[in-house]
């Protein structure tokens, strides 16, 4: 039973964190993806960026680290 539960668990938080990382690499956040949609082009905050930019920017990776 518990291996059952923390399978399920697993899968769930998995689809989370992809769905996350797909919003991420397109530069919106979940209210801005459920109001636009695919037309992000109509946010007028939109801009199209490179989606490794993106993640890097997001990760801290663009950072020079002192």
């Amino acid at each position: 039973m518990g291996t059952i539960l923390s399978f399920s668990m697993t899968i769930a938080i998995d689809g989370l964190f992809f769905i996350q990382i797909y919003l991420i690499s397109r530069n919106v956040s979940v209210v801005e993806d459920t109001i636009y949609g695919n037309n992000a082009e109509m946010n007028e905050w939109y801009t199209k960026k490179d989606r490794w930019f993106m993640l890097k920017t997001i990760l801290g990776l663009n950072q020079k680290w002192k």
